[in-house]
């Protein structure tokens, strides 16, 4: 019979071809694009009727993986982006002020360089005037949100694999028997298969719903980025006037 071996993956498609099931649990609702090189398939029956196609890729088909990273991104998108924000303040404060920082603005430059470096405990203690303080509140805040950010993606990403490892599991044991005659492909183990797909299906619209989350506190953060940056450009006009 047909064995799952490394680096191979499991789809089941409905007669539509919308993936019904993934063993990687991250296509499920997609129009399944294969490239036909590498894809085998079988189809599956139910009463002598095909319900769907169970297919085997190997290696992971370039569709799927530009489809898998695309997810990957919406969760990832908000460090990314804040860490590329941090860089560019970095990079002006380095340009404007030269060699010659010192004091609140030579620790702010220092800060961002290291949230820029993926340090995002990074916090400042500013003293001095009130628009100083405020400068280093906003930064510890922006700093603080996407160190939260962070977290949550990975306890996302561990919970994610948490959750869909049994489902997954079973459908592949099923799946498998079914291709060696070992499992019937009858109505009962079809409905079995199908109360999974239901479950992956819904822990897949929970993902979706956490991804749009990601992209809201994106934009806040965003909205922060953008106070703590008309902040700086003040202060840094300032500094050169003196």
């Amino acid at each position: 019979g047909m064995r799952s071996k490394q680096g191979q993956r499991l789809l089941v498609t409905d007669m539509n071809g919308i993936i019904m099931a993934d063993s990687r649990g991250l296509l499920l609702g997609q129009q399944a694009e294969f490239d036909p090189a590498d894809v085998s398939s079988a189809p599956l029956l139910a009463d002598h009727q095909q319900i769907g196609t169970l297919y085997v890729i190997s290696p992971l088909g370039s569709g799927l993986a530009s489809l898998e990273n695309d997810f990957m991104t919406r969760l990832t998108s908000s460090t990314v982006v804040l860490a590329f924000f941090m860089s560019v303040m970095a990079l002006i404060l380095g340009l404007l002020l030269g060699k010659r920082v010192s004091g609140p603005l030579g620790e702010l430059s220092i800060a961002i360089h290291n949230v820029a470096r993926g340090k995002l405990d990074q916090r400042l203690d500013l003293h001095g005037d009130q628009e100083f303080e405020q400068l280093g509140h906003d930064f510890n805040l922006m700093a603080q949100n996407l160190e939260h950010a962070e977290k949550n993606r990975r306890r996302l990403t561990a919970d994610v694999s948490h959750e869909l490892r049994t489902p997954l599991t079973f459908l592949r044991g099923q799946l498998e028997g079914m291709q060696n005659g070992s499992v019937p492909a009858n109505a009962e183990n079809i409905s079995h298969l199908q109360d999974e797909v239901i479950r992956l299906s819904r822990l897949v619209k929970e993902l979706d719903d956490l991804a749009l989350v990601v992209q809201v506190r994106q934009l806040g953060l965003a909205d922060q980025h953008d106070r703590l940056l008309d902040e700086l450009g003040d202060h840094l006009l300032a500094q050169r006037s003196l």
